[in-house]
């Protein structure tokens, strides 16, 4: 999973932006048809799609009021706020990196997710911890990827997470 962000930056910067006159923007596939994408204004909920070479077509929504759909055994931390919710979708492939604020400490995250990763049957390979922050990566059966950070700064835990299969 943790190549599924720069494929979140390759679509968005495959795509290029002109307005319309909906209160939105939407990208133009360029003159080979890389992609496209369209911002909404009121939400900025962000709609993507890339043309890859070899045939298939990349996704992704992203947005704070997008739905959190996790993949099984993976929930939102209870009590949590969410500040960015982003699904990519890739061949058969897909992807979850959910951001979110909570004003507990940064180890019960960490502790949250490492159990529903390790219930997965996620092995971690990396983990981190320094201060107050903490993170920690795996892969798991079926190509299942894991991987999340956490840090509190002034009072406030902000985390990532992200989950995905398929995202070779």
């Amino acid at each position: 999973m943790r190549r599924a962000f720069p494929a979140l930056l390759l679509i968005l910067g495959a795509c290029s932006s002109e307005p319309d006159s909906e209160n939105r923007t939407q990208g133009q596939p360029d003159n080979r048809e890389r992609g496209s994408y369209i911002v909404d204004g009121e939400t900025g909920e962000i709609n993507a799609r890339i043309h890859r070479e070899d045939g298939t077509v990349a996704t992704m929504r992203s947005g704070e009021k997008v739905p959190v759909r996790l993949p099984v055994g993976f929930t939102l931390y209870p009590g949590a706020e969410v500040i960015s919710n982003t699904h990519v979708r890739h061949g058969g492939g897909n992807g979850v990196l959910l951001t979110m604020r909570s004003r507990n400490d940064p180890e019960a995250l960490a502790a949250f997710y490492r159990r529903q990763a390790e219930a997965a049957g996620v092995t971690v390979e990396m983990q981190m911890k320094a201060g107050r922050t903490a993170m920690f990566a795996g892969k798991g059966p079926r190509d299942l990827a894991v991987s999340f950070n956490v840090s509190e700064e002034t009072g406030e835990t902000v985390a990532q997470l992200m989950v995905g299969t398929g995202m070779e």
